[in-house]
């Protein structure tokens, strides 16, 4: 009895889960026009051979046209159960620089719920942390926040930001020049 009201409890934890992530993906879109996908399958090898879930998940990303086609900005997070991998693909407008940030998302917010069994929390707390790595404009824990688009956030959803931020963050680490330090007088006794 006591395993029956656990399994309806983690049911009803599950629907209530699915619905926020349904209300929250469908705001991002309204708002921000970001098409964000969550797709669980069981395996990826009931689609056909494929020779890694990365292969799988761009195939399924291009074939369901996620995204903007002139900005190329969707995201599909792709979750293959008995084959225990997940992948996140997003589309090529966010450059390598989202890629990374994606794989330490998979890291740090999905797995260590997925290797708890805590699946649907996983699924709901590494989404928000992906939609907060691609918006860092606001925090999406906090759903109110999503009514706050600003300009400045409509700005940052463009791929000529995405451009210009990879760039300036070049820009960033070409600016630190070695410095010559053979003028510097160094003290010969240590300060008390």
């Amino acid at each position: 009895s006591t395993r029956k009201e656990s399994s309806a409890a983690s049911d009803v934890y599950k629907r209530q889960t699915e619905a926020r992530l349904t209300k929250t993906i469908i705001k991002l879109r309204q708002d921000l026009d970001l098409e964000l996908t969550i797709a669980t399958i069981e395996t990826r090898y009931d689609y056909g051979e494929f020779s890694s879930i990365e292969e799988f998940a761009k195939g399924l990303f291009r074939s369901w046209g996620l995204g903007d086609l002139a900005r190329n900005d969707g995201v599909l997070i792709l979750i293959s159960r008995s084959d225990g991998e997940m992948r996140i693909e997003v589309g090529s407008s966010y450059g390598e620089i989202y890629n990374k940030r994606m794989g330490l998302v998979i890291q740090n917010h999905f797995l260590p719920y997925f290797q708890g069994n805590q699946i649907a929390e996983g699924i709901e707390l590494g989404t928000y942390e992906i939609i907060n790595r691609l918006q860092p404009t606001y925090d999406v824990n906090d759903p109110n926040q999503l009514d706050k688009i600003t300009l400045s956030s409509a700005i940052k959803r463009t791929s000529f930001w995405r451009i210009l931020e990879d760039k300036y963050l070049v820009i960033v680490f070409l600016g630190i020049i070695p410095v010559s330090y053979t003028h510097l007088t160094l003290p010969t006794t240590p300060y008390v």
